[in-house]
């Protein structure tokens, strides 16, 4: 049981997979985790697929104080982070239009 300080990031995108593009993220953030006390005990890349990640919520999920999960390029087609979040926590997506539009208002249209 690890618990206590300690962290797992998670780097998301079949671009870093392939190599297409660097991950600096999570590696940023790790020093940047450990230079305020936080015990980063491991850092994965994954691709973008749902049952990955599930699995690999599965296996830190309780025995970690916080689980970090960042993306390649942002929200992508084939970004399977959402989907994968809410089925290894049982619960449905719902979009909130609400929400939705007042993010959308903060960003000028071209």
């Amino acid at each position: 049981m690890l618990k206590g300080n300690n962290v797992v990031l998670i780097a998301v995108g079949d671009e870093l997979i392939a190599g297409l593009k660097k991950e600096a993220n999570i590696s940023w953030l790790s020093a940047e985790l450990t230079l305020r006390g936080q015990d980063v005990v491991a850092m994965e890349v994954i691709p973008d697929q749902e049952e990955v990640l599930v699995d690999l919520l599965d296996r830190w999920a309780g025995r970690i104080a916080l689980i970090v999960i960042s993306g390649g390029l942002g929200p992508t087609h084939d970004d399977r982070t959402r989907e994968a979040v809410a089925k290894f926590l049982g619960l449905p997506l719902v979009a909130e239009k609400d929400v939705y539009d007042r993010i959308i208002s903060r960003y000028p249209a071209d």
